[in-house]
């Protein structure tokens, strides 16, 4: 038997507060697929704040143009809805995912921004693979720990210890330690996290197989999996005190990346880490 209430668990993960209205909205145009740029600056416009951070982040250094922009219209050009909705979840996502993690023995703002570097090597990934990539993807990668969130939350001492031990002493990795002790793990969670903020539900795939990437074979999960798997790579997670798994083949070659595509991948992905950093306030 679990030692933590799963149901307990799935409710915290409901309790996670949900997103402003011009994020929902905007999810619920990505989702649709069917939209034009009014659309999207309807929805902004209701929010001063967002539109504002929109607005300068089509103006960053990270969107290389020396064309400035001054309106939500242009912003829309340059960056496209998927961004503004991922802008969008960063803004409200960043203030959870600050906290420390002692069961994942993360110190505050650890968490963040490996967030952050995984959803900017996603958007390198299209640039070094010949499939499409679907632009929710960012999205998907910047959330995909948040469930991590929810058991640091719900653990007490003695379970974070059963699964440090089904980690070190069970040699165990860290999503099936998680499964053998709470019967639930961070990714399913994160999962049920994006489905309540009511995000697209390619976006709550990513997340959810962000780890199993063989279990549903799409490309988002494959994106995802390849963006966490560089960046921690990049900049080794805390999240386990194991070596991280052997990379998974069968997801490079279903997005056609070869293995010298990998490397410049990686390098690339090292070369923005300290611009995506302040991009987004991860430190």
């Amino acid at each position: 038997m679990s030692p933590i209430d799963i149901d307990a668990l799935i409710e915290e993960a409901k309790q996670i507060p949900l997103l402003p209205a011009s994020g929902v909205r905007l999810a619920a145009l990505v989702s649709s697929h069917q939209y034009d740029i009014a659309d999207v600056a309807d929805v902004v416009a209701y929010d001063p704040a967002l539109t504002l951070r929109l607005i300068r982040s089509a103006n960053s250094a990270f969107q290389s143009s020396r064309t400035p922009v001054t309106t939500t219209r242009d912003a829309v050009l340059r960056l496209g809805a998927a961004q503004f909705l991922a802008i969008s979840v960063a803004s409200h996502a960043r203030r959870l995912m600050q906290e420390d993690l002692p069961a994942y023995a993360l110190s505050a703002g650890e968490l963040w921004k490996h967030s952050v570097i995984t959803a900017v090597v996603s958007e390198l990934i299209p640039n070094h693979c010949t499939t499409v990539i679907p632009p929710e993807t960012f999205t998907a990668a910047l959330l995909h720990d948040i469930g991590k969130l929810v058991i640091a939350r719900c653990v007490d001492e003695k379970t974070r210890k059963w699964l440090e031990s089904a980690e070190q002493e069970g040699h165990l990795p860290l999503l099936q330690a998680e499964r053998e002790v709470l019967e639930v793990d961070h990714a399913e969670l994160g999962g049920l996290i994006a489905q309540h903020w009511k995000l697209p539900e390619s976006v709550a795939k990513g997340i959810t197989f962000h780890h199993t990437p063989d279990e549903r074979k799409d490309v988002i999960c494959d994106a995802v999996y390849l963006a966490d798997t560089v960046a921690k790579q990049i900049e080794p997670a805390k999240t386990s005190r194991l070596p991280h798994p052997e990379l998974n083949r069968r997801v490079l070659a279903d997005l056609g990346l070869a293995d010298s595509q990998f490397e410049l991948l990686c390098q690339a992905g090292a070369d923005k880490s300290q611009e995506a950093s302040a991009r987004f306030n991860a430190r």
